[in-house]
């Protein structure tokens, strides 16, 4: 997914990335930190795109019996 892609969908809050993903703001944080999760600075707040987070959700999601 390009830069332009991800961006397209907007961009969220720490705090609501955390929501969404059921964890800690901390965490996205330290997934920032990592380079776990793409972000977006603006004069030091960081925003997450909401594309990222969808497709973290989507592809996390396991359907059927778990091995």
């Amino acid at each position: 997914m390009t830069k332009n892609e991800l961006l397209a969908g907007g961009l969220e809050r720490v705090s609501q990335t955390a929501r969404r993903l059921g964890i800690n703001r901390n965490t996205v944080y330290t997934w920032i930190q990592e380079g776990k999760i793409p972000y977006l600075e603006i004069h030091g707040i960081y925003r997450v795109p909401s594309r990222a987070v969808t497709e973290m959700l989507e592809t996390g999601l396991r359907i059927g019996n778990p091995k």
